[in-house]
């Protein structure tokens, strides 16, 4: 059995997607927090509202179902940046801690902890060991639960856990105010489009091939450890929302793109990743384009209009 914690969010939805129609997958289990949301309906798949930040609740359903894999997508967030270091602790390092517990005290196969490139330096590319920079509570805490998750686990059993480190990823059911869907609805309707910066740039990545990098985890005999998830190519955020107005035809000269520097985010350094690790170890490469992926999502969102 696998439980996916986080099931309801951008990622959870296209892995349980793709998960529910590989044959050799049989039961999933997967967690939400809040309960007004819509779920896929299928009989190898469970859903069960849970609270990570509850020892109890945690405990409770992992004891219930004694999941063989369990991958944790469940995540604060960086943008807006409303919530506090307390907040993001909680979140990010309490739900670690409290299946770390489990993990240490039941047999399982894999535990596959999704996390962020956000607490990596500026660099043009980095790896897994190079310098972090955790200059915003998100990053913090992110970190924080990484070397939780390591230093707490069971020594015998530090073979089966894998971190995968995403860099930034776009594609269906992605969520509302992210770039790429955001640009996507505009241009379909025509509209402006405001972006913070001309110059900013970003380590895109389609969420099919993020979704693939989890698969190929699960396979046995995969060293663990931490791996980059990435396109290891830069894109200029300026440049992907104007490919994205050009696939919708729309070379009208009133139709421009807005360069918005007023509001306060969290600011990311330039940061390009290598995915060497993740092409050794697991046999794993990004095999879908950025610009096929803007196609592919552009598809999605014409057939399922919010």
């Amino acid at each position: 059995m696998i439980l996916i914690t986080g099931g309801s969010g951008f990622i959870g939805k296209n892995l349980i997607y793709k998960l529910i129609n590989l044959k050799n997958i049989r039961n999933l289990i997967a967690t939400y927090k809040n309960s007004n949301l819509e779920f896929f309906k299928n009989k190898k798949l469970k859903y069960v509202q849970l609270d990570l930040r509850s020892e109890i609740q945690t405990k409770k359903i992992l004891e219930k179902y004694k999941p063989k894999v369990i991958i944790h997508l469940a995540s604060s967030y960086i943008n807006p940046p409303d919530l506090t270091l307390d907040d993001h602790i909680k979140i990010n390092v309490g739900s670690i801690i409290n299946i770390i517990d489990y993990l240490n005290k039941n047999h399982f196969n894999r535990f596959i902890f999704i996390n962020t490139s956000a607490f990596y330096s500026s660099s043009k590319i980095v790896k897994e060991n190079d310098k972090l920079n955790l200059n915003n509570n998100y990053a913090f805490s992110k970190y924080i639960a990484s070397k939780t998750l390591f230093d707490l686990i069971n020594k015998k059993k530090k073979d089966k856990i894998i971190e995968l480190r995403l860099f930034s990823v776009f594609g269906p059911w992605e969520g509302e105010g992210k770039l790429t869907i955001s640009a996507i609805e505009s241009a379909a309707k025509n509209n402006h489009f405001h972006i913070f910066s001309s110059k900013q740039t970003r380590d895109l990545i389609y969420i099919e091939n993020v979704v693939d990098a989890i698969i190929a985890s699960l396979k046995p005999n995969i060293e663990g450890g931490i791996y980059n998830i990435c396109s290891g190519k830069p894109t200029n955020l300026l440049t992907h929302v104007k490919n994205i107005y050009k696939m919708f035809n729309i070379h009208n000269p009133k139709i421009k793109i807005k360069i918005k520097k007023t509001k306060k985010l969290n600011k990311l350094d330039l940061i390009i990743g290598n995915y060497d690790k993740a092409y050794k170890k697991l046999n794993w490469k990004p095999k879908i384009s950025i610009n096929d992926g803007i196609k592919k999502t552009k598809e999605w969102y014409l057939n399922n209009e919010r």
